[in-house]
């Protein structure tokens, strides 16, 4: 699934759209704007972010609630638990080592 380009053909900036798609995809903490929206904190979002990502924060919230993955994000337990894995990539890994140690 290409994430970053779902959220730009959502109106979603592309260093916005970069940056969750890392987030995602990668697990990498994005800056403070998205730490909040990823932890539901849409408040400290808007005054984190800059002007064009305010005007377009509900497009941002859209994305999380249709396009990521639902323990990618929710609060802050969330956003240190997918940050640890790796993101998708990290959890695909560990699924993989597991499987290799299950017999068949």
């Amino acid at each position: 699934m290409n994430y970053r380009q779902q959220a730009i053909d959502r109106g979603i900036p592309f260093p916005t759209a970069y940056a969750l798609e890392n987030y995602i995809q990668r697990g990498t903490a994005p800056g403070a704007f998205l730490e909040a929206v990823v932890c539901n904190d849409y408040r400290r979002a808007y005054l984190e972010a800059d002007d064009r990502n305010q005007q377009i924060l509900h497009h941002i919230m859209g994305y999380m609630l249709e396009v990521a993955p639902l323990t990618a994000w929710g609060d802050t337990v969330a956003f240190e638990y997918w940050t640890a894995k790796g993101g998708i990539d990290g959890l695909l890994a560990d699924h993989g080592k597991k499987m290799k140690g299950v017999k068949s």
